[in-house]
């Protein structure tokens, strides 16, 4: 290969990352950072693994770590039995200086958690706080919604899902969620989704249809373009349910 044909390629490259980068991932605000690290067990050795992250926690404690850290498990489809741990509302800087050294961390996950982990996938997150309705406490699951965007599609599914939560609030529906954007660690665009469900019932779908909602705020031919432009900037779309574990995780203070 040439060395203007390699200079091509390489700029090309560098274009097409670029492009993948969500818009919304370019205005990161202060604190709406979160690392997620995904994480399988080895088959039968979920009892040791569980043991292992609450002794842990003991190395939170002695360092009074202000942070905290989430939990959860995936109970329903591919990834089911899989963990989840989430450090949330964090800056990027804030991860040059954590409350728990990395290296203290690391030392004790490799001697006492990893022997029962098969793989552990770290990622990088940002809250789309502009589209978002946390709900006033979590639940006791979630449901979480993947969407895989088409390259070069990121703005136009942002305004799609920007659009839904303007309708969602003008016609007063009755729901909570929460959308994240994937900024390292995986496939891009990655965007999710995550509902808060008290229990299996409150995934019944609300007494109005989504589609209803969306048609009494915009009118009929508004929200057909607004459905079909959503699902042209699809490339794919899967689910989960996840049960949160807040014995697996830790709180400042505890």
């Amino acid at each position: 290969m040439g060395k203007h044909r390699f200079r091509w390629v390489v700029i090309t490259s560098l274009l097409l990352g670029l492009l993948a980068w969500p818009a919304a991932a370019q205005m990161a605000e202060e604190g709406n950072v979160a690392r997620v690290t995904f994480v399988k067990v080895k088959p039968g050795m979920a009892a040791q693994f569980e043991e292992a992250v609450k002794k842990h926690v003991e190395l939170h404690r002695a360092k009074k770590d202000t942070w905290g850290y989430a939990a959860w498990q995936v109970i329903s489809g591919p990834n089911n039995g899989d963990y989840g741990f989430g450090v949330f509302g964090r800056r990027w800087a804030d991860f040059d200086n954590p409350p728990v050294p990395t290296a203290e961390e690391m030392a004790d996950i490799l001697a006492n958690i990893a022997p029962y982990v098969e793989s552990a996938t770290p990622t990088f997150w940002l809250n789309l706080a502009k589209v978002s309705r946390p709900a006033p406490a979590p639940g006791e699951m979630e449901e979480v919604i993947w969407f895989r965007v088409r390259p070069g599609k990121s703005s136009d599914f942002e305004y799609a899902i920007g659009k839904f939560h303007e309708a969602i609030a003008k016609t007063n529906w009755p729901v909570h969620y929460e959308w994240w954007v994937l900024v390292n660690g995986g496939e891009q665009p990655t965007f999710v989704l995550t509902l808060p469900r008290a229990n299996f019932a409150s995934f019944a779908q609300p007494e109005k249809p989504f589609r209803k909602m969306l048609e009494e705020a915009f009118g009929a031919t508004e929200a057909q373009k607004l459905y079909e432009g959503f699902a042209e900037t699809l490339k794919g779309q899967s689910s989960e349910i996840i049960r949160n574990r807040p014995e697996l995780g830790y709180s400042p203070g505890q």
